[in-house]
């Protein structure tokens, strides 16, 4: 059969949907609208709009109007229906067959059994795409336009709707689901995903290992940076593993979201080989908790002139008040971080000495202190709140800017 031009292939998409009754139906199907017709076709709303312009003129089309049953706002749109002159069109051009033969599909736009008869490489691959959360290209798909069922957008990129991602994972078994995880993992290592959607596929994927040594190798970026689901998994992974590694990246995680109940029960599954690294963990979570009598007790025990340590130390001790006292220990912290090249907290230390020096009348020095801390911090919200921080620390009423009364 030759090729079909972009108004046969139009007409062959709406014959699918020759028995829809605009007279009966409240709602229409989003196919029959124009950026339906060109997300089933694969080009722009703009050339949709001229084929079928093109088609209703010449007599092969009816429209309407009607309510989508997909849009939440439910207001009426313009539908395209094929006429009685465009279904014996239609006819001829199928011959018999099934017009799902005919005409090419995408899986957005097909029978669940069209994906099911795919070889099982094809099946994995479109799966793992239903799955990655970021947007793919076609060309950065292994087999590009070629892949059956794939359907692309007119900017080059996969498009597969939300119901026809729900379905499929929905029909979905354990076992498939794990196999497109791992195919989907794989993908973004290759293609430099973000941390948070590798580990979560490797996870998925069971490949718990893989998925550790990811976490572990940047653990500094998931804590200070931390996301719900990428620390759930990372702590059910510790569990699994038994890493108390892992597990400390997690209890740090939950507290700097502020889930402290989760971070106490992580903290206190973590085993006893150092105990020091564990108690000064712990008394972050009891100064969290509030308890500041305590965390300090417990800060003062496991204190060894180390970064972690220091840090807890010096935190507790501002909390209770010896902010003379505290900026000693957060300056070892600060020295221990530069000796060590890692920097990770450095903008935590820093507000905290800030906040002291402030308690104690030196402001020249809490706002350099504070300002310092905007530009080492990694995370933007977190810098965001310390440049909040700064305009307030550095007004001479104590407020940001526009809080001043002239």
């Amino acid at each position: 059969m030759k090729e079909l031009t972009q108004a046969e292939r139009t007409m062959m998409h709406l014959y699918r949907y020759r028995f829809f009754n605009m007279d009966l139906e409240k709602t229409a199907p989003f196919e029959l609208t124009q950026d339906g017709i060109g997300e089933a076709l694969g080009i722009s709303r703009s050339y949709a709009s001229l084929i079928v312009s093109r088609m209703d003129r010449d007599g092969l089309l009816r429209t309407g109007r009607a309510p989508i049953s997909e849009d939440q706002n439910r207001a009426p749109r313009k539908i395209y229906m094929l006429s009685m002159r465009g279904e014996e069109r239609c006819k001829e051009l199928i011959g018999g067959r099934d017009p799902d033969d005919v005409f090419p599909q995408n899986i957005n736009h097909c029978r669940t059994d069209h994906f099911d008869n795919l070889p099982g490489d094809y099946r994995d691959l479109l799966g793992a795409l239903m799955l990655i959360g970021v947007p793919v290209h076609h060309m950065q798909v292994p087999g590009g336009r070629d892949v059956p069922l794939l359907p692309v957008d007119p900017s080059g990129y996969v498009s597969i709707r939300k119901k026809t991602k729900d379905l499929y994972i929905r029909r979905a078994d354990a076992e498939t689901l794990r196999r497109w995880h791992s195919v989907a993992a794989d993908w973004c290592a290759d293609n430099g995903a973000p941390l948070d959607e590798r580990i979560a596929h490797l996870a998925e994927a069971q490949r718990l290992r893989e998925a550790a040594k990811l976490a572990i190798s940047n653990r500094y970026t998931i804590m200070d940076s931390p996301s719900p689901t990428t620390v759930a998994h990372i702590h059910r992974i510790s569990r699994v593993l038994g890493m108390d590694d892992l597990a400390y990246v997690a209890a740090f995680s939950y507290l700097r979201m502020g889930m402290v109940e989760k971070g106490r029960k992580v903290a206190e599954t973590i085993g006893d080989a150092d105990p020091c690294v564990k108690g000064s963990l712990m008394a972050e979570v009891l100064l969290a908790e509030g308890r500041l009598g305590d965390a300090l007790d417990r800060a003062l025990d496991v204190y060894r002139a180390d970064t972690e340590t220091a840090m807890a130390l010096g935190k507790c001790m501002a909390a209770n008040g010896r902010h003379a006292e505290a900026v000693v220990y957060l300056r070892k912290a600060r020295r221990c971080m530069n000796e060590s090249g890692c920097l990770f907290r450095l903008d935590e230390a820093l507000r905290w000495e800030s906040e002291s020096y402030l308690s104690m009348g030196e402001r020249d020095l809490a706002v350099r202190l504070m300002e310092a801390a905007c530009c080492a911090a990694k995370d933007e919200n977190t810098r965001k709140a310390l440049r909040n921080r700064f305009e307030v620390v550095s007004s001479e009423d104590g407020v940001r800017p526009q809080g001043v009364h002239v």
